[in-house]
């Protein structure tokens, strides 16, 4: 009897040593697809934040493109007075390097 119920005690315990193994090895499984998820999330988040960045910086090109062009004709407009008074100018500074030449040579 006392064996018999040692035994019982005994495979008892194995078949505890097996569910406890197969719960560890549950556990592993787990923890391991809990990991690909997470890294797998990880991912699509960089990917959503890529994608957002390129969005945001397609979003700036053209408003600084828009900016360009809209300020342009202004721009070019304000280059062309520079130009047509250094035209006017011109000829007033040759004219006193000519003269300042002749007096004094070439110091």
């Amino acid at each position: 009897m006392a064996r018999e119920l040692f035994q019982a005690v005994q495979t008892a315990e194995e078949k505890a040593e097996l569910r406890i193994q197969e719960a560890q090895k549950e556990a592993r499984e787990m923890i391991k697809a809990a990991q690909a998820k997470i890294v797998a999330n990880e991912r699509a988040v960089t990917l959503e934040h890529r994608a957002m960045y390129q969005s945001i910086l397609e979003e700036k090109r053209k408003s600084v493109a828009a900016q360009i062009a809209s300020e342009r004709p202004a721009v070019e407009k304000a280059q062309e007075e520079i130009l047509k008074s250094a035209r006017i100018k011109l000829s007033d500074a040759a004219q006193a390097i000519v003269e300042r030449v002749w007096d004094d040579g070439d110091r």
